[in-house]
């Protein structure tokens, strides 16, 4: 998951095809490598879930930018501005400024950072942005970076679940992360274990293998809520393929998403306790 669209762009047929994505994909590299020559880009990594195995229509394009003149940044708007009302295609840029980098202030976390150096070789434009992206202070402790961020994450969904009402963007940007933030956290938490990315073959699991692997890997962790948030999050996918769905379906499906938030909830606090009490990650 990577954004899930209003009822108004369902409504407006604004929902990208896969081809789109590819065409937003070469937009972004090759204005990225024009703004490197100008001297706006040091560097940039093209990742996000669109280029994994198990990318679907509402799928992301994430792009880490390491930026070294102020100009940068607004360029960078322009292009998310017009790959959204051309191609509807979810973009997400990370902007860093050189200068902060080079000094560990920066909000790329470790595990970020290490999947990025690990896999993401290919999406590389300009200088590779991992050469000037310094070891932040809680790298030295990841499973308590990885704890903090669960705590905060979870903060964040409390606070949006307050404000989110009739599926406007606000809203349907807080049902996104209940659908990613239990699966990032079953992620993580094989990260924190493993020390790595869970892979094989030199490529990174898929989304749905992580959380198998997890239930196998955390046998005195209750993974229905897991699975419960995986389900759906196939569910809206699937849907979004459909092109004859109806509004009035689409709309009842983001019901359905948004009364999974106690799952979500229970799920993450789980393991942020696991992590809290320094109990063995050990599936013994």
């Amino acid at each position: 998951m990577g954004y899930v669209f209003t009822p108004e762009e369902f409504e407006k047929g604004q929902i990208p095809k896969p081809q789109d994505y590819t065409t937003a994909a070469l937009l972004v590299h090759r204005a990225l490598s024009s703004m490197h020559s100008s001297g706006l880009v040091y560097g940039a990594s093209i990742n996000g879930s669109y280029f994994q195995s198990d990318a679907k229509p509402g799928s992301d394009i994430d792009v880490l930018v390491v930026l070294q003149h102020p100009e940068g940044e607004k360029a960078l708007k322009r292009l998310h501005s017009y790959i959204k009302n051309s191609l509807f295609v979810p973009l997400e840029f990370v902007p860093l400024d050189i200068k902060h980098t080079m000094k560990g202030s920066h909000g790329i976390n470790y595990y970020y950072y290490q999947y990025l150096k690990e896999f993401c070789r290919e999406g590389v434009i300009g200088h590779d942005p991992m050469l000037v992206i310094l070891p932040r202070e809680s790298w030295l402790d990841p499973p308590k970076e990885t704890r903090d961020g669960i705590v905060s994450k979870l903060e964040k969904l409390s606070k949006k679940r307050i404000s989110a009402s009739g599926y406007d963007k606000d809203h349907c940007d807080f049902l996104e992360k209940v659908l990613r933030q239990p699966i990032f956290t079953a992620i993580d938490m094989l990260r924190v274990k493993r020390g790595t990315y869970p892979s094989k073959n030199g490529k990174p699991l898929s989304k749905a293998e992580c959380c198998d692997l997890y239930a196998h890997e955390f046998i005195r962790m209750d993974s229905s809520d897991l699975f419960l948030i995986l389900d759906a999050r196939n569910r809206y996918r699937r849907f979004l393929q459909d092109r004859k769905a109806k509004a009035s379906d689409y709309r009842r499906l983001l019901g359905e998403m948004d009364r999974t938030y106690p799952s979500a909830r229970r799920f993450m606090e789980s393991n942020a306790e696991l992590l809290s009490h320094d109990l063995p990650l050990t599936s013994a």
